[in-house]
């Protein structure tokens, strides 16, 4: 029942996904100003934060980035959760058709604190 909703009604996929693309734009181009070795990768609605600017082309080589931060992921989530933030271990992002703009603005100031914190 509930994919059918979510079928019948693509304006939910379409807001869940216009929230996904601002994220991603908005922490990419914070990454960058900012000279981090961060990026978002962003298929549809699922985001993941990689922890490097190269490109990215297979799992293999995301978890060889990932191993050589372990430390600095670790402290981050951390930081993230002391702040009421989930970051879940497989390190995936999604936002529901209930998570605000206010919602979004929140982890996006936060995830920035840490990313800086952390990652500079």
């Amino acid at each position: 029942e509930t994919l059918k909703y979510v079928i019948n009604n693509k304006n939910i996929l379409r807001n869940i996904n216009d929230k996904s693309n601002f994220f991603q734009k908005e922490m990419n181009f914070f990454f960058e100003k900012n000279n981090l070795n961060l990026r978002i990768y962003r298929y549809a609605s699922i985001l993941r934060i990689v922890y490097t600017n190269n490109k990215i082309k297979n799992r293999l080589q995301r978890d060889f980035f990932e191993n050589k931060n372990l430390k600095k992921i670790k402290a981050f989530k951390n930081f993230l959760l002391k702040k009421n933030i989930y970051y879940a271990s497989n390190g995936i992002i999604f936002f529901s058709s209930a998570t605000s703009l206010k919602n979004i603005e929140y982890i996006m100031k936060q995830m920035k604190i840490g990313s800086l914190k952390f990652f500079k």
